[in-house]
Parts: structure tokens; sequence; C-alpha cells
């Protein structure tokens, strides 16, 4: 477990590099999905002795709660940029005359 430190920088650089929501996602479930990252980890603190699965576990929730919340804060920011370019491009201008119905 010691090398959490390395695996959050890692994981939130790579979250914050997303450029678009499907990589985004391809992300989160590699790090939060059944066979991500850190549920592999998690599934090895039955494995350790009490003293260590305690601090290991809190040290792991950290991680997962930090992946989490940059995720969500990245989804909002990429979903913002994706909704203002749609916006640009389906923009209307309204000073044009309006056509006859025929």
């Amino acid at each position: 477990m010691e090398n959490l430190q390395d695996l959050q920088e890692k994981l939130l650089a790579g979250i914050r590099s997303a450029a678009g929501l499907k990589e985004l996602d391809e992300l989160r479930v590699a790090a939060l999905g059944k066979k991500g990252s850190i549920t592999e980890k998690m599934k090895t603190l039955g494995t350790l002795p009490p003293e260590e699965k305690i601090a290991a576990g809190k040290a792991l929730n950290l991680l997962k709660s930090a992946v989490e919340n940059a995720v969500e804060s990245r989804k909002s920011e990429l979903e913002t940029i994706e909704l203002n370019r749609r916006l640009v491009g389906e923009s209307i201008d309204v000073t044009l005359p309006v056509r006859p119905e025929t």
C-alpha cells in the first residue's frame, strides 16, 4: 500500500487531462470499476494484519473519494464545454426577416 500517493497523482493527472466524456469514463472505470486499480487494492485488504488493515482502508477510502470527486468535477467541466460548443454552432440570428410560408 506504499504507492497510493503515486497512484493518486497518476489518476488525478489523467482525469485532469481527459479530453472528452468518453475518455473520462474510461479512466473512471480503470480506477473504480470491477477490475479497476483501486478496487484491486481494496480486495487485498483482507490479507493484511488488523493494525495495517485499518490504516490501509482509510487511505484507500480517501483515494477513492478524491478520484470520485475529481471525476465528477471534470465531468461537469466537460459537459459545460460541450454545451457551450453546441450553443455556438446552433445559434440563430433573430434579426433576419421571417421566411414567408408557402
